[in-house]
């Protein structure tokens, strides 16, 4: 007798399972569906496939040698040695830059030597500095007859004391 209310105890539980299972099967069949549907038949994301894909390998030029500039914090001097390399996609902007290497390194020392310590101890100081560093070497290709932009401008070495 015991052992029939165990059976009978078992069998409600062993029925309730199904129609969970049920619903998860459901559940993967339409996330499956969903996924197929929203991938699949895109031409949007055929489209954006392409535009990366047509995107041009990356160029780097070094700016050597170094960039070695000394300026005042308040009243003490420092020093700052920074590796400067640029990216660009176009090898017609990278042409340019060599063109024009002379004017860009004398622009920049005096762009580093106007910056402050305490802005370049700073993570947001060095990425600002890059954006000025960008901005003013495009500045002086458009000034010249350039016809491409520096995309990146890249610090791979920077020591301050």
């Amino acid at each position: 007798m015991a052992e029939e209310n165990q059976d009978e105890a078992e069998a409600p539980k062993g029925k309730s399972i199904l129609p969970l299972v049920g619903i998860v099967v459901v559940a993967i069949a339409a996330s499956v569906g969903a996924t197929m549907f929203f991938l699949g038949g895109s031409e949007e994301t055929e489209e954006v496939a392409e535009v990366v894909e047509e995107k041009a390998q990356a160029i780097y030029h070094n700016l050597r040698p170094p960039f070695i500039v000394n300026f005042l914090d308040g009243n003490k001097p420092r020093y700052l040695q920074v590796d400067v390399t640029l990216m660009a996609r176009d090898e017609k902007v990278v042409e340019d830059v060599l063109d024009h290497t002379p004017l860009i390194r004398a622009q920049l020392i005096d762009l580093l030597t106007d910056q402050s310590f305490s802005d370049l101890q700073s993570h947001s100081g060095k990425l600002l500095l890059r954006e000025i560093v960008a901005e003013s070497i495009n500045a002086t290709l458009v000034e010249n007859g350039a016809s491409g932009d520096i995309e990146k401008v890249l610090l791979t070495n920077f020591v301050m004391q």
